[in-house]
This record gives structure tokens, sequence and C-alpha cells, in this order.
């Protein structure tokens, strides 16, 4: 595995811990760059805090596939992939393991900022386990989201890893997941999954919506602000689309 340290990737064009969603970072959002990480290639190695006093290392999973997504509290794409990663943790968890990160809030405001110190990304990490109703691994980047940052930092992505270390397989949205189990059954074989990256949008898309407007209203208004002024499709979306959620409570 190749070693994250500080500075390993050039300096965005934003910072990373930004206080405003934009549309340049929606439109960031929605494609991996050409700096993702490609299949084959090794996983960047890791050393993170977990919400248990711990530290997860990337060298102490070698031999054992597993699977590392990114995630916030103010994102509605991990809200609405939740339910679905708890089933394949369900069918999978003991042949793969199950890594989610706190990276940075994707819509932050005034009653959800991004954290400015590492104690405070960790406390935001347990709150997201505790409502998602997380029973894998949690672990924390560091404040500026070196890990994160070497997987292009994609919002809420899902990256398969063999049991060599090597990315077998990428999606843009952990939502997608009918291709995220196909991955997740192929390296629990120790095949190569036939299909290496995910792009899918609409399915995603359209499990998020229910979750958009109370996500983001509950980070504070500005963040519903944020959004009207760099997706004002998707915020109407989400205010239409609140209504076809099942329950008001948590995934």
């Amino acid at each position: 595995m190749d070693a994250v340290g500080v500075g390993a990737t050039r300096e965005e064009e934003h910072p990373y811990r930004y206080h405003r969603f934009t549309t340049r970072l929606m439109l960031a959002d929605l494609r991996f760059s050409d700096r993702a990480p490609k299949p084959g290639a090794p996983f960047p190695a890791f050393d993170l805090a977990t919400i248990d006093g711990g530290r997860l290392r990337s060298e102490e999973l070698i031999g054992r596939p597993f699977v590392v997504i990114p995630g916030s509290l103010t994102c509605p794409m991990t809200a609405s992939a939740a339910g679905g990663l708890r089933e394949l943790y369900e069918a999978l968890g003991t042949d793969v393991t199950f890594i989610s990160v706190y990276a940075r809030e994707a819509h932050p405001g005034e009653q959800v900022p991004q954290p400015q110190n590492l104690d405070a990304k960790v406390a935001r990490a347990a709150e997201l386990a505790v409502r998602d109703r997380y029973r894998w691994h949690v672990a924390v980047d560091d404040l500026e989201g070196t890990l994160h940052r070497r997987l292009d930092a994609k919002p809420n992505a899902a990256y398969v890893v063999d049991a060599q270390g090597r990315l077998a397989f990428r999606s843009l949205w952990a939502s997608d997941a009918q291709a995220l189990r196909r991955a997740l059954e192929a390296v629990a074989r120790g095949e190569h999954p036939k299909r290496r990256t995910s792009r899918a949008m609409t399915m995603p898309m359209m499990r998020a919506l229910p979750w958009i407007d109370a996500i983001v209203s509950r980070a504070g208004p500005s963040a519903s602000r944020d959004l009207w002024r760099a997706a004002a499709p998707m915020a109407l979306m989400g205010k239409l689309g609140r209504r076809w959620r099942r329950s008001p409570s948590a995934p």
C-alpha cells in the first residue's frame, strides 16, 4: 500500500474544510477525477482514530477484504445508504471488514459546522454511528482529510479492497447497493469483480430524495440556503421528496 502523508496530494482549488456548499463542489461530487485511485492500484495506507478510542491501521487488515465508506452527518447520501449497508453487513460482514470513515460535513451550517479539532470529529463520528446504527468499524480521518483527499474526497463513495490491499472496486455512491453487493461477494470469494467502477447516478439520487431536505435542514438555515443557491433543482426535489419518507426517524 502507498503511505498517506501530509501533502500527499496537491492542494484543492477550494479549502478542504469548506464552510459553504457550492455548485463547484456539487459538480466535483458527480464524477471521479483523474486523481482518484484506480482499480488494481494499491489502496492508500491509513492509521485512523476510531470512536472507541483505538486505532485502525490498514496494515493490520492485509489478508482479508475490506470496504471503506466515507460519510458525514449532513450528507443525504450517507443517510440514504445506511439501510442498504446494514443489509450488506448482515450478509457479508463475516467475510469482509466494513469501515465507515467520518470525513467532513457535506452541507455544513450553523447547527452542524465543520469540526475544528480531532476530538470534535470523533464526537461527530460517534453521533453518525448511533444515528445510522452502524455495527462495524467507525474511524475518523485527520483534520485535513488526508485519506479522504487521497480517495478523491467524495462525500459517500465506497471502495472495496481485496485481501492483498489493492482497490478492487469503487462506487461513486455507497447506496448503489446492487453493484456493491456483487463486488463484495466477489472479493469474499477471492475473485476480481467483473465490474470495477460504478458511476450510477439515477437510483442513488432517487434513494436520497426523501432525505435531502431533512438532513440539510438539520445542519442549519445557511446550509439550506447554500443548497438552493448551488443546486436549486436538487433542493426542490428534496422538498417534494420529503413526503415519500416512510418515517421521521433516522435511517
